[in-house]
């Protein structure tokens, strides 16, 4: 191990090991996803001052009025950082439009839109990066580092003219190539052989992130639309986020556009898995014309590995204990219940689980209702502890 502040910051050994942890930290990188309201602010707060960090896209959907359909004349989407005085907080302005020509006046229905997006940051120890470019489509660059590209906003438009639609296509891909790579940026809304006269991407380079024992990286997903996929890891995951690294979607020929967009509606944690719903790209009319078959995303998952612990709950009380639950010290929510079955009066369990951090808050709920906690026991301090539960006052 490489131990630094008294932390065991490479091999995040197994309690069990005969490792002692002398400080237990939160993983060093974190995630959030957040519904962010069109034209509005979106808030993303951690428990750990923030070092580096990107928002990016994880799924979006920009409409016209429902029943509607109409030209183009500008597609955006893109978040601008407007305030972080609080070092746990990231407050940015999002900005949508879908919008025709000025003289119709057709714009963006926030209430038939969607937007997701997820903050992803590294706290506490600052090895690693992330680089945020805007650039125009085909711009091309050398890059001395290997780098995971994903989407943080785009803005396509042409200030002469509206357009019907047959393709749009956005992505930032990085080629490996000797150390580094070559960065190639494609933002395109075509009719036929027609594009935008103004498109560009803007987009995050992850830096720093390969082989990290605290971060675990899938890229080059393919998202569809069929459903439900799972992203599976090599070891249990208490948290994770999927963004869009690439979107390609069209019509068989030009359209007007009542809707579109892209990337999972939803995202769920469990065990050594992230489950999303769909994940594809989508367009449609209102004459009941949608995306072609070769629409499609490519998707980047981020995931925090678990610490695992084992430790035996002993039961004080002459009342059985219900549930059992852990959160990281004065943190959020409360985690699952632990217990499949009830701890006996003056009896024990062994509990085998997977945290965020060594340090925890422990919540007992007892048969006859009554509540207790403990805070910050150390889990991490000596191989499988045995832990008196606590006593109601």
């Amino acid at each position: 191990c490489d131990v630094r502040d008294h932390t065991c910051v490479w091999c995040f050994c197994m309690v069990g090991s005969g490792h002692t942890h002398v400080r237990s930290p939160i993983m060093p990188f974190v995630c959030q996803r957040l519904e962010a309201p069109p034209n509005g602010l979106v808030e993303f707060e951690f428990e750990e001052p923030i070092r580096r960090y990107a928002i990016g896209i994880s799924y979006w959907k920009l409409s016209f009025a429902a029943g509607t359909d109409h030209w183009v004349r500008a597609l955006e989407l893109y978040t601008k950082v407007i305030d972080q005085t609080d070092e746990r907080k990231i407050r940015a302005q999002v900005t949508a439009v879908l919008c025709d020509a000025a003289a119709s006046g057709h714009q963006l229905s926030a209430a038939d839109s969607k937007i997701v997006l997820a903050c992803v940051a590294f706290v506490g120890r600052d090895d690693g990066n992330f680089e945020n470019h805007t650039d125009a489509n085909g711009t091309t660059y050398d890059v001395e580092n290997p780098a995971l590209p994903f989407m943080t906003g785009f803005s396509l438009s042409n200030p002469e003219q509206d357009t019907r639609v047959t393709t749009i296509a956005l992505s930032a891909w990085f080629k490996p190539s000797g150390a580094g790579g070559v960065v190639s940026v494609e933002a395109e809304l075509k009719n036929g052989d027609d594009a935008m006269s103004q498109q560009s991407l803007s987009y995050a380079l992850a830096t720093g992130t390969q082989k990290k024992p605290d971060l675990l990286v899938q890229s080059n997903i393919s998202g569809t639309m069929n459903g439900y996929h799972e992203v599976v890891f090599d070891r249990p995951i208490v948290d994770g986020v999927v963004l869009i690294q690439e979107l390609y979607v069209g019509f068989a020929k030009p359209h007007n556009v009542a809707f579109v967009g892209g990337g999972p509606e939803s995202v769920q944690v469990g065990r050594e898995r992230l489950t999303y719903y769909n994940g594809g790209a989508f367009i449609s009319d209102t004459s009941g014309n949608t995306q072609t078959a070769d629409s499609y995303t490519t998707l980047l998952a981020f995931a925090i590995p678990g610490l695992s612990i084992s430790f035996f709950a002993e039961n004080p009380l002459d009342v059985a204990v219900q549930e059992l639950r852990l959160r990281a010290q004065g943190t959020g929510d409360w985690g699952a219940n632990l217990l499949k079955a009830p701890i006996a009066p003056q009896r024990g369990a062994g509990i085998d689980t997977t945290v965020r951090a060594y340090v925890c808050d422990i919540k007992v709920v007892y048969a006859d209702s009554r509540t207790a906690e403990l805070d910050g026991y150390d889990f991490g301090r000596i191989p499988r502890p045995s832990v008196r539960l606590p006593i109601p006052e």
